[in-house]
């Protein structure tokens, strides 16, 4: 049955299984513990299913999706079919199709077919759990980038409010109509509502200019993201 094969071959696949379970709750936000859909409990769904989700949600490419399925299906063989007890074995059972694509993988080489086999199977895994690695890691920096510009806006929001509760406070302070019968009451709203106008429009300025500022520091640190969020662009990386 050649089980340290298929314990090595199960090893990986595990790697990259929980690693596609991470990337799923991270895309999803789940974080609660008592999950049904997403884990490693029987009726969740199975590693197919969650590619399938990622291809669909544009987190995978479709050369991306068939690296990973192709690492599955491999690991199918080893651990559902008795008689599946090398590489060679398990690339009878796929097909000569699978085998040639498996082969591509090999930046190693090897003497013989089993070798090769065997050492495109490691490139593979590599590769595969350098794809999900990759997915977590900006799937981590957009979150991070995303609160920093919510936070950010928040702030801007907070400050604002605040200019214009002092200015109108200040206002009032100034301009509060005198009780003088003789007093031209319609002269005096005029200066007030000139003197809002224009502190109303240096409050408008002053918010342009803070937004601005706040939009081209995100630009400093991160392109890709102030694309997204304040041109609501798709980036081309190319």
């Amino acid at each position: 049955m050649n089980i340290q094969l298929r314990g090595e071959v199960l090893e990986k696949a595990l790697t990259l299984e929980d690693a596609v379970n991470n990337l799923v709750l991270l895309y999803l936000g789940i974080k609660k513990e008592d999950r049904r859909a997403v884990g490693h409990k029987s009726g969740t769904l199975t590693y197919k299913n969650l590619l399938d989700l990622l291809y669909d949600i544009d987190v995978l490419d479709k050369k991306e999706f068939q690296t990973l399925l192709l690492l599955m299906e491999v690991r199918n063989q080893f651990m559902h079919n008795l008689a599946c007890d090398s590489f060679e074995k398990a690339i009878e059972f796929l097909g000569p199709d699978k085998g040639k694509r498996l082969l591509k993988f090999n930046d190693i080489g090897g003497n013989t077919l089993e070798d090769q086999y065997s050492n495109s199977f490691l490139c593979l895994a590599t590769d595969a759990i350098h794809i999900i690695g990759e997915k977590i890691e900006k799937k981590q920096k957009d979150v991070s980038e995303k609160s920093t510009y919510l936070l950010g806006l928040l702030d801007l929001a907070n400050n604002y409010d605040k200019l214009i509760h002092d200015k109108i406070d200040t206002l009032i302070q100034t301009y509060t109509p005198k009780s003088n019968p003789q007093n031209d009451v319609e002269a005096e709203n005029s200066t007030v509502k000139a003197f809002m106008q224009i502190d109303l429009l240096e409050l408008k300025h002053e918010f342009h200019k803070k937004f601005e500022e706040m939009a081209a520091d995100l630009y400093k640190k991160s392109e890709y993201m102030a694309i997204r969020l304040i041109d609501g662009r798709q980036y081309d990386a190319t």
